[in-house]
């Protein structure tokens, strides 16, 4: 019988967040040791009434209060993260069909042996999908475990900075296999703000200013991400192939959205 494996981080106060400003936060609006009267315009007569039955016209529940930006933690890029409305793509989240992260057809690719800033190549992925078993085809969902998931709790400050990321070559690799999305363990696989950026962009063709893997996957071949997966339950299973599915929230003009992201396996 099939079984549900759990992709996402939890969201909690002050959790790793790669934007810059926006830590986040929550805090309890309703608890239950401070209950509320549950109807202010209860006539006297009934009032009393509840009181002589040893009723108290009282109630209470819990009610949390969420700040947090539409790209943290387990998240999905709309194109209109980085792509202004004049690219080929540059739909909002709320305007994304949900077909599109439901029910893929998915791949696990392990890179665990990448270390912190070091780019993922075209041969990266043959290895990988050679010792995985698997072939990237068309209509594939790729997912690449390197392993930072681990630090999501243990070394929050090194998850954000491990920065493993997709060169140009690999990017156009992945368009060139007709992916429909592509997903990974770390947050921002692109290559802006790494501190050899100009070195690696010689060395890998990296030509475009900015967000080049955003630009290439999201604006010109509408492919989604979806970062920050926690990949520990799947790694247990053994499994490379599966079905994936993860719903974004319906924001009204969000540029993303935190998703509860799961894996099906047989």
């Amino acid at each position: 019988m099939p079984a549900i494996v759990d992709l996402s981080h939890e969201i909690f106060e002050d959790m790793p967040s790669l934007i810059k400003g926006a830590p986040v936060k929550t805090w309890m609006l309703h608890t239950h040791d401070k209950p509320q009267i549950w109807d202010k315009g209860l006539p006297p007569t009934e009032w009393h009434q509840l009181q002589k039955d040893g009723k108290e016209p009282f109630m209470s529940h819990d009610t949390m209060m969420l700040l947090l930006s539409d790209h943290v933690g387990t998240h999905v890029d709309a194109p209109s993260h980085t792509c202004p409305r004049t690219k080929p793509h540059g739909e909002t989240i709320d305007e994304i069909p949900l077909e599109r992260l439901w029910m893929l057809d998915a791949v696990l690719l392990d890179m665990k042996y990448k270390k912190k800033h070091d780019p993922i190549l075209v041969t990266d992925f043959e290895k990988a999908e050679e010792e995985a078993g698997v072939e990237v085809k068309p209509g594939t969902m790729v997912i690449v475990n390197t392993g930072n998931y681990v630090n999501f709790d243990k070394n929050p400050v090194e998850y954000i900075q491990m920065r493993i990321h997709l060169t140009q070559e690999s990017a156009d690799w992945l368009v060139s296999k007709k992916i429909t999305a592509f997903g990974m363990d770390s947050v921002n696989f692109d290559t802006h703000g790494l501190p050899d950026v100009s070195e690696q962009r010689r060395m890998h063709s990296l030509t475009v200013v900015g967000h080049p893997v955003h630009e290439t996957l999201l604006c010109q071949n509408g492919i989604l991400h979806v970062e920050g997966l926690n990949l520990r339950d799947l790694e247990e299973t053994g499994k490379t192939r599966f079905k994936f599915c993860a719903l974004p929230l319906k924001i009204r003009g969000g540029s993303g959205s935190p998703v509860r992201a799961i894996a099906i396996v047989d």
